[in-house]
């Protein structure tokens, strides 16, 4: 899927912005297509194009070498950071123990190799708001950063294992792996702006950093209300055959249209930390 985008679009703010498809934007639908990420300024407007890491791992992008990293599927983190645990012992010793991740019902422990890993998966916002970053891209990250990790094909394929990085294709079929998991916001709301009223914009410290159209918005807002994610897919769309206002029309809203923009928009969401995926669990 090739989106059209064009770099620092306003004077005040940088990031990509993607064009507008030929499909009609609507009272509730915009086309399935992803948003815009917008990197955080700071005090002296200086792009700061890392966010905070889960447990401030340390990690930094980097630039890696030209390969194809064209496969359908995409991979993002699950799971929602707890950070490092660090040993009742004194004298103290600065070195956790472990990394811990809330998925679904259970606490997962992560070594410093697997932590790693799972924190350069949120690595590189623009090229995931691109579905860029796969599977292989992620190991040839780890492969190539200044401190090399050559045991990355091993890592990743263990945390995909665990359910700590998730592979999906955003273009595939979504229901069976909408069903099985939640959406929940780790972000502020920022509601849109008088120039671009069709972005709704999320961020940390009243910064925004994402922008995203109706659907997604509202389903980063409310979805978590849901067992699980296709099901507030679904309830959504039914809204537009049965909350309109006099003198409306359906525009033909389904549930698996509203994944689509969903899925888009993912890991561009969760490479910022507006929001994380974690499996749809009965406690």
């Amino acid at each position: 899927m090739t989106y059209p985008h064009r770099i620092g679009a306003e004077p005040t703010t940088c990031g990509t912005d993607y064009a507008a498809s030929p499909t009609t934007i609507s009272r509730w639908a915009m086309s399935s297509m992803p948003g815009r990420w917008r990197p955080p300024r700071d005090a002296a407007g200086i792009t700061t194009c890392r966010p905070s890491m889960p447990g401030e791992f340390g990690l930094q992008p980097h630039a890696v070498p030209e390969e194809n990293f064209s496969a359908s599927k995409v991979i993002v983190p699950a799971g929602f950071s707890l950070g490092p645990q660090h040993r009742y012992v004194r004298p103290a010793d600065p070195t956790p123990e472990s990394w811990e991740v809330h998925l679904g019902g259970d606490i997962l422990e992560l070594s410093e190799a697997e932590v790693g890993v799972y924190g350069t998966a949120f690595l590189h916002i623009e090229d995931h708001s691109q579905l860029k970053v796969n599977r292989a891209r992620l190991i040839q990250e780890l492969r190539t950063a200044p401190h090399p990790q050559p045991d990355a094909q091993r890592l990743v394929d263990r945390l995909i294992d665990r359910g700590l990085l998730l592979e999906f294709d955003p273009e595939g079929p979504l229901e069976e792996l909408f069903r099985r998991y939640r959406l929940f916001p780790t972000a502020e709301g920022m509601g849109s702006t008088p120039e671009e009223p069709e972005y709704h914009r999320m961020g940390h410290g009243n910064r925004p950093l994402v922008a995203v159209h109706n659907d997604a918005y509202v389903m980063w807002a409310f979805s978590f209300l849901h067992a699980n994610l296709w099901e507030a897919c679904a309830y959504f769309a039914k809204a537009d055959q049965e909350e309109l206002e006099e003198g409306e029309q359906p525009i033909g809203l389904t549930a698996d249209r509203v994944a689509r923009e969903v899925a888009v928009n993912l890991p561009m969401m969760i490479a910022t930390q507006c929001a994380f995926l974690d499996p749809a669990a009965a406690l």
